[in-house]
């Protein structure tokens, strides 16, 4: 049976994150072989800290692939690459996902994609698509690493016979918890901030409820703003802000950037009008697409000029 190490609460992280990362590679190991789990304290930091060190661990694989659909995590990190004067090898955005991985230098160190929209849940690739896009780029032996939304399955089982496959499971709009990374074996190269964090161990069962598919629903109001339904439902009924998101209580500054990854976003109409409303949100209050639909009716008729 596999016993949880003894960790003393100090201040020796670099000993405390091994401690955990061998943990994990025990545990994952024993229940399917060759895939391995690292943890990181946010998705943000989980892709980062991969990217990186296989672009150091590989160094003479200079060049990079980038596939901007999806994920703001990855476009975050595009800035890092351009100062770093890293080659980036982008996919056009009318160009086939499987002609684009044809088309890239074999020299490559590695792919990011996203298999899915962090803002509305939609699939981006399809499970085959993804196993392909996987299967294509470890023949090349190039490093496929797909962000994937934690409510979204994994067939571990098919995925990782592709050796070069590593799978960033992302935190998302309603669980912005710890981020983990799988991976198998051929991915050598070392943690670099990995040891800088203190985490808590978690025990093998730990595992993300996948059961809700999709884990959110879409209401898109043309006349109404999405925050300020969000608002009322949140004065009228005892949901969490945190299964709530209205795209329209962020500033503008950061919306625009989203185009670089979600083409949608571009529509300031659209946005202004999204709310975003999980799965759990349905199981707390009864008829909430009535309520919705009710508060949204009020707001139009408050908006609209009086008739003289």
């Amino acid at each position: 049976m596999l016993q949880k190490p003894h960790i003393p609460r100090q201040n020796n992280t670099v000993n405390h994150f091994e401690a955990i990362e061998n943990y994990q590679k025990q545990a994952l190991s024993k229940n399917q072989s060759g895939v391995f789990k690292r943890k990181y304290l946010n998705s943000h930091l989980a892709l980062y800290d991969v990217v990186f060190s296989l672009h150091q661990f590989l160094s003479h694989k200079e060049k990079i692939g980038v596939i901007r659909r999806g994920s703001s995590v990855c476009e975050s990190l595009i800035s890092q690459f351009l100062k770093q004067q890293i080659p980036i090898q982008y996919k056009d955005d009318k160009q086939n996902t499987f002609e684009y991985i044809e088309s890239i230098d074999r020299e490559t160190n590695f792919v990011i994609w996203a298999s899915e929209n962090e803002v509305t849940g939609e699939n981006i690739f399809s499970d085959k698509d993804c196993l392909e896009i996987h299967t294509k780029l470890s023949a090349k032996r190039i490093f496929s690493i797909q962000i994937m939304l934690p409510s979204r399955s994994l067939n571990h089982d098919e995925i990782f016979k592709n050796q070069y496959a590593v799978v960033v499971d992302a935190a998302d709009l309603f669980n912005r918890k710890k981020s983990s990374v799988y991976f198998s074996e051929k991915l050598k190269a070392p943690s670099l901030i990995g040891p800088l964090q203190y985490l808590e161990i978690d025990g093998p069962q730990e595992k993300i409820d996948r059961r809700i598919w999709p884990d959110r629903k879409l209401f898109s109001f043309p006349k109404v703003s999405g925050f300020a339904v969000k608002q009322v439902l949140l004065q009228s009924t005892t949901l969490s802000a945190t299964d709530l998101f209205a795209p329209a209580e962020l500033p503008s500054w950061i919306t625009e950037s989203w185009k670089n990854w979600w083409l949608d976003s571009s529509q300031s109409e659209y946005l202004r009008g999204l709310l975003v409303v999980s799965q759990k949100c349905f199981q707390q209050v009864a008829d909430l697409d009535l309520k919705i639909a009710e508060i949204a009716k009020q707001l139009e008729i408050k908006s609209n000029w009086p008739n003289k």
